[in-house]
């Protein structure tokens, strides 16, 4: 059984690629690195911190997990034990890292997300233009 394509709203896109952009940054690791599906503790708390802020933007685990290249079942079981995760002793540092994650994407949340808005008011706007054009 092939797997059904997931779209993205233009929302989720702008949501995980500005997530992206805040962990790549905060970890000084390419994206890539941080996906490569290894269970040594600092990879499992960066994937935990990327997962955690992307739901609690209320993106669905199965787009979560399409974007990362991971299961949903991975996906949610990192969020059920990211509580764990900041408080083990051997994955040091989650909590930080979180903190620190959704410091620098609220950084860039913002002024991309309004600049999408200003985009889909343009285009609405244009469609308005066509329409009347149209007529």
């Amino acid at each position: 059984m092939s797997k059904s394509p997931v779209e993205f709203t233009e929302r989720e896109k702008v949501i995980l690629g500005n997530l992206r952009e805040a962990i790549v940054c905060t970890t000084g690791l390419s994206f890539e690195k941080i996906l490569t599906k290894n269970r040594l503790p600092p990879y499992i708390s960066m994937r935990a911190v990327f997962f955690k802020i992307a739901d609690e933007e209320k993106i669905e685990e199965s787009k979560v997990a399409r974007y990362t290249g991971y299961d949903h079942a991975t996906v949610i079981h990192s969020l059920n034990n990211f509580q764990t995760y900041c408080s083990k002793p051997g994955i040091k540092g989650t909590t930080e890292l979180y903190h620190n994650t959704l410091e620098h994407y609220r950084m860039i949340q913002p002024s991309k997300a309004s600049m999408l808005d200003l985009i889909v008011e343009m285009n609405e706007k244009l469609k308005r233009i066509e329409n009347l054009l149209n007529k």
